[in-house]
């Protein structure tokens, strides 16, 4: 993030909130909460592209269910930089770069902080300004909006018990009849939060089995729903689970199978969920149970689907079995006459000059627990998902590896697109930076050498570099692997994405 953004740009940007007059309740504080988070995603942050600055004013449960990397603020660098008498005239001048580059960050930041308190100020009124049994004029810069929205909801959020039924009411609502799957997610993590506010809070293992259910009772993801019991516990979370089943319908609308079957078991469903025409007549009652029997019928033959398609495959593993010991048996008999197997030349695979294993000199890794871990691992080969860039410095700042000359870009090409659930293999940031802590996707003035101290995870080392990350793992260190499978630069990148 290069641009610095203005106060006026992020007034702008956050617009008007909507007001908490005549009196706060648990519905308006939430109403308010929700547009100032939006406002603020769309402003790009320093650590996130994709979420911007909306991890600064979001409760840490909230922020979660968007991304598993923690929010940081960004930290002061100071009123200039730090004189240093050892440096020649390059390394002050990449030093002042590297200072100047985190300035623009911070006042951004601060920036940005101050148009949303100035919004808050406007959307509460004075009189319900309070955290502590008296009232105050303003909010002040000096405050968290995070602090500032739980005090809102401490006081004045006490929800009705009509507020709390139909948010108990949404949260077991099934999946409606053309409805996005990210629909679904959305309604289901806002009332996981209303419940945060009116407690007792749901607990994650709810949240994921609500979306289970809804998923289930539509009769369509029999094979997703199969893989997803085949994922190991640690997987079984919510990020994953949105993730997963999101790929799932995708791949369903892309086969033109839509997301209804015979019967139309997922509208049927929808409509008895909302529960606007039910009775208890009957007609009522066997339409219901000829529904259940349509959904239970789906259910059976896309699992007599996937037994098939297992059957087939363990018939071909066990024709390959059965020619490899075919093949083991011509070659003993082939020794025991002395004719022996077919020579096959062995040849060593060609190491691109440019790649310079530097195993000697990397320290060993600290015998302590290792911090930063980002993502979960996904099925099959996949890799594991990290958050956004963090903070950073440019390249060719005083102790940095030297630049390794004709390194051609990683393979890959642009990405497929980013709809929020999708894997996206396209970089943020116009440039080949890495750092050992926050990964392979962060600005130009971000390396191992100058990750933020607040950013470094235990065990940091910076001399770990793009092209000899491998080698620190070889030694057994644990380099960050957010954001690797992101092969491809921005292919109109702005002045922002340097």
């Amino acid at each position: 993030m290069s641009n610095k953004i203005e106060f006026e740009e992020a007034e702008r940007l956050i617009g008007v909130l909507p007001t908490l007059a005549p009196r706060p309740t648990a519905t308006s504080i939430r109403n308010l909460e929700k547009a100032l988070f939006d406002a603020l995603e769309g402003i790009p942050s320093q650590q996130s592209a994709e979420y911007g600055y909306k991890g600064m004013a979001q409760q840490a449960a909230e922020y979660a269910l968007s991304t598993n990397e923690p929010w940081q603020d960004f930290p002061n660098p100071g009123n200039h930089r730090a004189a240093d008498g050892m440096m020649n005239a390059v390394e002050q001048r990449d030093a002042d770069a590297v200072f100047n580059a985190q300035m623009v960050v911070y006042t951004s930041q601060e920036n940005v902080k101050r148009a949303a308190i100035a919004a808050l100020n406007k959307a509460v009124p004075k009189q319900y300004k309070r955290t502590a049994g008296i009232g105050m004029a303003n909010y002040k810069t000096t405050q968290s909006i995070r602090d500032i929205m739980a005090g809102l909801r401490d006081i004045y959020g006490v929800p009705t018990p009509d507020e709390k039924t139909r948010n108990e009411q949404m949260f077991a609502k099934g999946w409606i009849q053309g409805e996005p799957i990210e629909e679904l997610f959305h309604r289901l993590e806002d009332c996981f939060i209303q419940a945060i506010m009116m407690k007792p809070a749901f607990t994650e293992e709810q949240l994921i089995d609500k979306a289970k259910s809804a998923v289930q009772r539509t009769g369509l993801y029999s094979t997703a729903m199969l893989e997803w019991n085949a994922f190991e516990p640690a997987q079984h979370d919510w990020q994953t689970f949105k993730l997963h089943f999101a790929e799932a319908y995708d791949n369903k609308i892309r086969t033109g199978a839509g997301t209804t079957t015979d019967g139309n078991y997922h509208g049927m469903y929808s409509a008895e969920e909302q529960g606007d025409d039910d009775d208890d007549s009957l007609a009522s009652i066997i339409q219901s149970v000829n529904h259940m029997q349509l959904a239970n019928n789906t259910q059976a033959q896309a699992t007599a689907d996937s037994i098939s398609a297992l059957t087939a495959e363990t018939r071909t593993l066990h024709a390959a079995l059965v020619a490899t010991q075919q093949q083991l048996a011509m070659f003993t008999r082939g020794t025991a006459t002395g004719q022996g197997w077919p020579q096959i030349q062995q040849t060593q695979p060609t190491i691109p000059a440019y790649i310079q294993p530097v195993t000697q000199g990397i320290p060993a890794p600290a015998q302590q627990a290792y911090g930063g871990g980002r993502g979960r691992g996904r099925r099959g080969p996949r890799k594991g998902r990290g958050g956004g860039g963090r903070g950073g410095a440019t390249q060719g700042v005083i102790g940095s590896p030297p630049p390794f000359i004709g390194i051609p870009p990683p393979a890959g090409g642009a990405g497929t697109g980013n709809n929020g659930y999708r894997s996206n293999k396209t970089k943020y940031f116009n440039n080949w930076n890495y750092c050992y802590s926050c990964g392979w996707d962060i600005p130009i003035w971000h390396t191992s050498q100058t990750c933020p101290a607040n950013y470094r995870k235990n065990g940091h080392q910076e001399g770990c570099t793009r092209e000899n990350h491998d080698q620190y793992v070889a030694a057994g260190h644990r380099p960050s692997g957010a954001a690797k499978h992101k092969t491809g630069l921005p292919v109109n990148p702005q002045e922002n994405q340097a």
